[in-house]
């Protein structure tokens, strides 16, 4: 027999962690009976790299124990140029996070009818891979599916 016993959980005050390292940041949310539920990654040209740029919910804020926090933390400087990945014949769900890590937008996605491929399956991009970019423009990608109709837009 297995018995679960419900208890009040208590409000906890959300740390300040704005400024500090991300695995500071993290130390300090769970020592206030918290945890970093995501966090995401961008440039910033003000904030050294791996520290945390804003968070939310915001410091000060009462939350129930257990409660998540998403953190934005810093890439440092923007690189010179961005480099396109190649994205051809890898999942769907990799293609996306590549296109993110490499300092990219997720452009149109579009999903094609091809029954001898893997299902979630990139089968074209919209930029070369390897071509070199001043800015972080928006990746169109093809994606393979099992579904006879072409659908438009995300999983």
């Amino acid at each position: 027999i297995k018995l679960t016993v419900a208890g009040v959980r208590k409000h906890v005050k959300v740390p300040n962690v704005i400024g500090k390292s991300q695995r500071n940041a993290k130390f300090d949310i769970q020592r206030n009976a918290l945890i970093v539920d995501t966090s995401y990654y961008e440039f910033n040209t003000e904030v050294r790299k791996g520290y945390v740029i804003t968070q939310m919910p915001e410091a000060g804020d009462l939350r129930l124990a257990g409660y998540g926090v998403t953190l934005i933390v810093s890439e440092g400087n923007p690189p010179d140029y961005f480099l396109v990945p190649d994205l051809i014949n890898i999942d769907h769900k990799k293609a996306e996070k590549l296109i993110l890590t490499s300092g990219f937008q997720i452009g149109d996605v579009v999903f094609e009818y091809q029954p001898n491929l893997l299902q979630g399956t990139i089968i074209e991009q919209s930029l070369t891979p390897g071509m070199k970019l001043t800015f972080p423009a928006r990746i169109n990608i093809r994606v393979s599916s099992e579904i006879q109709d072409t659908l438009e837009g995300k999983l």
